[in-house]
């Protein structure tokens, strides 16, 4: 069964957040860049596809409406048991688990 995971931080720190989460699990992240998205990170971690990015958007539209206070959402959809976001520290921020589905 794949999952969708939505993490956060409180602060804007895409960059360093996928710096952290790839050398936690060995993989490099791409950097690519969105005209709507702006700046993003993935990469494939096992079976899992990894992405950050900022909120908001770069037309300054909310990606996660409910969620306004974090300024790095990371996404996580496919199935990676051994890939632990929740509560990493990331340039003194925590990462936070918002959804799961």
């Amino acid at each position: 069964m794949t999952r969708h995971v939505l993490f956060g931080i409180r602060a804007h720190v895409p960059g360093e957040a996928a710096a952290t989460i790839g050398r936690q699990s060995g993989c490099v992240f791409e950097q690519r860049e969105s005209h709507y998205a702006g700046d993003y990170w993935t990469a494939r971690i096992g079976s899992a596809v990894v992405k950050v990015m900022t909120q908001p958007d770069s037309y300054g539209d909310p990606v996660e409406g409910e969620f306004l206070a974090y300024r790095t959402l990371i996404r996580v959809d496919g199935d990676e048991p051994g890939l632990q976001i929740e509560g990493m520290v990331v340039d003194g921020h925590s990462v936070e688990r918002l959804r799961t589905v």
